[in-house]
Order: C-alpha cells, then structure tokens, then sequence
C-alpha cells in the first residue's frame, strides 16, 4: 500500500518551537522572495522604500534567522564546519580567479548576472544549500517547502496576469537590447518545480487541492513557458515509475512497471505526444492562448537550439585550450558575453569544465552523479523521494538554458 506524504497543518505551524518557526520563516524568505519584498516593502515607509534597502532588510532578517538556528545546539558542529568549508572554497575560487584574472572584472560586476545579482543576498541560488541543511526534520522540510510553493503559485499568476495585461514578456536579446517575447524562460521553469510537488503529492495524497494546483501550473508551463520546462516533466514521470516500480508489492509489479512504462513511452516518445500537443494546441487557439511551446512542437522545431550551437562551440573551443586549470569562475562569460549578453555556455557541463578544468569538472559531475543515483536507489522513504525527485527534475535547466551558479535546485 502507497504511503502517504505527510505535512503538518496551518495549525500544527502555529505550534512550533522558536527554532523550527525559524527554519519556516527562513525557507520562506528563501522560495517566496519576490513575496517578502513586496511584504516589506509595504510595510516601510514609501520615502525610504527602495529597493536597495528592501533587500537589506531581507537579508538581515535571513542572517538573524540563521544565527538563531545555528546558535542553538541543534545543528551538530560536523555540519556547521561543512558549510564553512563549502562557502569558503566557494568565496575563495571567486576570490583567487579575480587576483589571476583582473580582466574579468566585467563580468564579474555585471549588473544583470554578476556578484551583486546573485552572490551577495541570501535568497541567491547558491545559499539554497545552507538553508536545507539547517533542518533537522523532513516532515518540517516537506511542510514549508508544500507551503511556500502554494504562496509562489499566486505570484506567478500575477506575473501572468501582468504578461496578458502588456501582451508580451520584457527580455534582454544576444546583443543585450530588451525585446518583447510571448514566453519567458525562468517564469516556465519557476512553475515547472511546483507543478511537479503538486502533482507528486496528487499521486501520493489524493487531495484535491493538490490536483487543481498541478492543472494551473500545467497550464502556465505551456502558456508562458519554454520548451525544456517539458523534460523536467518527463524526468520526474520516470523517476516517479522507477520508485514505484522498486516500492510497490511483488505481486503487481511487473504489472503496474508495464502500464507505467508504457504510458511514457506512447505520450512522452510516440505518436501520443504529437495528438495530445497538437489538441492542446487547438484549444489554446480556440481561446485565443499563444503558446511557443505547443506551436514548436507542431512545426516540428522542439530541437531547435535557438542559436546556441555557435556558443556550443566557442565553449568546447575554450576547453581544448585550457583543460586542466580551467578558465577559474566566470572564465566563460569572459569570452562568451561577446557572442551573447548573459555569456554563459547554456550547458550545465560545458560550464563546469571551463571554469574548473577537465580533470575537476569531471571529478564534480561524477560525485554529483553519484550521489544522486545512491539516493534514488537506496531510498523507499516517499518523503524523501518526493523532495530528491522535486530536485533533482528541476535541476534539468542548468544542462539546458542556465547557469548552474544561478539555479538554486541544483
């Protein structure tokens, strides 16, 4: 029999101790970002309001939150030296790269993708593994995580709102203008993680709640999102089969293995795919929805890579010249922020080998890799699978259009 995932209540939240109310209110600050801005920024005074200092603040609370938790003996000292340890080789590579590298100081300062964008406030990708090994408890885990993402969903139907209010998305194109597009990159893959928590907990709860959250994000995903947001989906639909497959009695195993591998094959690989896409696609113009994603698909154009294949090549280019030391951090946006404003490689791995080398980047991905299939094939807690599978699918964006610095499920 399938276990349920379990989550405490609004009301068991309102009973935690000091220290658990903390490691809430912290991953809330941390998921829910753009929501504690507004938050706070509606609370101060509109003269002082800005949007430095709403930042800040943000940040100071996060820092007195972490202080509070890791000051009160129920982080194990062996953990709290772990993180020291991994943000100072995190600080020291960018520390060290900027004393052999001065002319990276550009990117490096860059005001849409540099150190104040994403290294010096909290909410950052890269503290996303501090806050998680500040807990104690999966269930607590589980709860705020299930919690913030329902808080999330209301932001993103506002910016969708926003979207069919101007009628296109602002972004910045190769060159660095900003162009108006009818779908945004990171909005797809921000909802994408939440559809999956939802629909993950569907399957696992049967809550109804949980089912009409999935449909929306579903449909915000192919509205106003990008291809790649659909292989996230189809990862999690596998992982999801091969847990199933390794937790379900033995005598209905080989059957529901069957009926489940099935079903990915005829809708995520055959003829299925192109009859569901292509209705999906007939009722979003019945209603007068744009969608890039469905009409990609229809074309026949759901490989193209958009351009990218000149980058693919400078960054392999890059590798062949220096494969042992690496170019150190930001090495890549260095050369590639000519052929393309933002100047990382799109490639989660391409960029792993130009900064840190071959023989260290290789090292990495093979201890990443390892350590997640460890996990998937030892673990049948449903708890833990639905947080590593939640991951893990979103993790898919770096090897794809992003940076792995930037996205904090990696």
């Amino acid at each position: 029999m399938r276990r349920a995932i379990e989550y405490d209540s609004i009301t068991e939240i309102f009973h935690y101790g000091k220290i658990d109310l903390a490691r809430f209110v912290l991953v809330l600050f941390y998921i829910c970002s753009n929501l504690t801005r507004l938050g706070i920024g509606f609370v101060l005074p509109s003269e002082i309001a800005s949007s430095a200092r709403v930042y800040l603040i943000q940040d100071i609370l996060m820092v007195l939150l972490i202080l509070l938790i890791c000051t009160s003996g129920d982080i194990p000292a062996q953990t709290v030296l772990r993180l020291v340890f991994f943000y100072s080789f995190i600080y020291g590579f960018i520390g060290f790269t900027y004393i052999l590298h001065p002319e990276y100081k550009d990117s490096l300062l860059h005001p849409e993708y540099g150190l104040k964008a994403y290294f010096y406030h909290i909410p950052s990708a890269i503290f996303g593994y501090l806050i998680l090994r500040l807990f104690r408890d999966k269930k607590k885990l589980i709860t705020a995580i299930i919690y913030c993402c329902r808080l999330n969903i209301l932001w993103y139907l506002y910016l969708y709102a926003g979207y069919l209010r101007r009628g296109f998305w602002p972004t910045y194109d190769a060159a660095g203008n900003v162009i108006k597009v009818q779908y945004n990159l990171n909005y797809g893959y921000q909802v994408v993680f939440c559809f999956i928590l939802y629909i993950l907990l569907y399957l696992f709860n049967k809550q109804i709640i949980d089912l009409i959250l999935s449909v929306i994000s579903i449909y915000l995903v192919l509205s106003c999102g990008s291809r790649g947001s659909l292989i996230c989906i189809a990862v999690a639909t596998v992982l999801v089969i091969l847990f199933l497959l390794k937790t379900t009695a033995v005598n209905t195993l080989k059957f529901y293995g069957l009926i489940g591998l099935t079903i990915v094959t005829a809708v995520f690989a055959g003829p299925g795919l192109s009859m569901l896409f292509t209705y999906l696609a007939k009722v979003f113009d019945k209603y007068g929805i744009s969608s890039r994603t469905l009409r990609m698909f229809i074309k026949g154009k759901m490989d193209n890579t958009s351009g990218r294949d000149v980058i693919y090549q400078v960054a392999r280019d890059m590798i062949r010249q220096k494969p042992i030391t690496g170019y150190g951090f930001f090495g890549d946006r260095y050369r590639l922020r000519k052929i393309v404003y933002f100047g990382y490689p799109h490639n989660v791995v391409l960029e792993i080998m130009i900064q840190f080398g071959v023989i260290i980047g290789t090292l990495f991905l093979a201890i990443v890799l390892y350590k997640a299939f460890r996990m998937l094939i030892k673990n049948n807690d449903a708890g833990w699978m639905l947080l590593l599978i939640v991951f893990l699918t979103s993790s898919v964006k770096p090897s794809l259009p992003h940076s792995f610095w930037y996205y904090y499920p990696f």
